[in-house]
This record gives C-alpha cells, sequence and structure tokens, in this order.
C-alpha cells in the first residue's frame, strides 16, 4: 500500500474519533475551543459542527474512495486553517497553546489529504 494511501487512512480516521470524541464530549470540546454551550442548543450545535462534521468528513472519503475526496476534504481542512490565520490579524486573538494546535492540526490533515 503506498505511504499516501497509508496516510489518508491515519487521517480520516483521527477525523472520526475527533468527531465521536466531540459527539460524545461536547462540552470537553467546547473548552478546548473556547466556547460556552451556555444551554441545550448550544450544546447541540457543539456536537453538530465539532463532532458530525469532523465525523463525515472522516467517513466520507472512505465511502466514495476517490483520490478527490480526500483532496476536497483536504481543502476544507486548509480553508479552516486559512480563516484561523485571517483571524488572527481581524480579531486578535490570544494566541494559546489550544489555537495553535488546533491550526497544527488543520494543516497536517490538509496537507496529508491534499497532497496524492
Amino acid at each position: 500500500m503506498p505511504l499516501e494511501q497509508i496516510l489518508n487512512i491515519i487521517a480520516c480516521n483521527i477525523l472520526i474519533l475527533f468527531g465521536v470524541y466531540s459527539l460524545l464530549m461536547p462540552r470537553k470540546v467546547a473548552e478546548t475551543a473556547h466556547v460556552t454551550p451556555d444551554d441545550a442548543i448550544g450544546t447541540a450545535e457543539i456536537r453538530i459542527s465539532f463532532g458530525g462534521l469532523s465525523l463525515m468528513t472522516g467517513v466520507v472519503p472512505y465511502i466514495f474512495n476517490e483520490p478527490v475526496v480526500y483532496q476536497a476534504v483536504g481543502v476544507i481542512y486548509l480553508g479552516a486553517l486559512l480563516t484561523r490565520l485571517v483571524t488572527v490579524a481581524v480579531d486578535r486573538p490570544k494566541l494559546e497553546r489550544s489555537f495553535m494546535t488546533t491550526g497544527l492540526f488543520e494543516l497536517a490533515i490538509g496537507l496529508i489529504l491534499l497532497l496524492r
């Protein structure tokens, strides 16, 4: 099996695991992301935005098993990183460890899935 396939599998499995973790532990994810789910709707939004989307971006490439689908997910994560970089200039968030780690996660997943 080529290295790119192995890396794609690892990246998708990480997305799936993060998605499941976010579905099961939305308050922990919210805390790490500095988001406050004040009520049931807030908690649901964390499950949806972090859990459901991460889970499906990890599962869908397996379903279609086409290089372009893996690449599309890679572009999505690089788009999240680009948005994160824009927020540094616009919102000027404190560059805490969790903020930077999430950016590195987006970069790694994005590049792994984009570069085939």
